[in-house]
């Protein structure tokens, strides 16, 4: 992870193996971004990667706030076998500053809380018209 609230709070789960994201500390959001972590993270190969977005755009795609960490996110997606979008349910509804990747790269999104039936719908449809199950 490239959160040290994160990796703060795995650190309480004895069976799971933490590696932090080197790079430059952004200390208003307890995260790592930059250079460094994009240098670390071209090494690696993940089995599954959970990614926090801040919008799911039919038509933009996965969305963030932050053009900062867009190089980041783009990386783990790019190293990992599965992705998973976390984002609670009004991100589908939602816009944000900047596009990450496309809905495509995704597996599933994991929320909180059932998205509107009408959205989940346009998005199985999406989907499907894709050729994905």
């Amino acid at each position: 992870t490239n959160d040290l609230m994160i990796g703060s709070e795995l650190k309480k789960c004895p069976n799971v193996d933490t590696i932090i994201i080197g790079g430059w500390l952004r200390p208003q959001f307890c995260n790592t971004i930059g250079f460094y972590a994009e240098d670390f993270l071209r090494e690696f190969h993940f089995d599954k990667a959970f990614v926090y977005m801040d919008a799911i755009d039919l038509e933009k795609g996965s969305m963030i706030t932050n053009i900062d960490e867009v190089s980041v996110k783009s990386h783990i997606i790019d190293a990992a076998e599965q992705v998973f979008f976390l984002c609670d349910h009004s991100k589908f509804t939602a816009k944000a500053f900047v596009r990450v990747c496309p809905l495509e790269k995704a597996d599933a999104n994991i929320t909180g809380r059932e998205r509107d039936p009408d959205i989940a719908a346009q998005y199985r449809e999406r989907r499907a018209k894709q050729g994905f199950v």
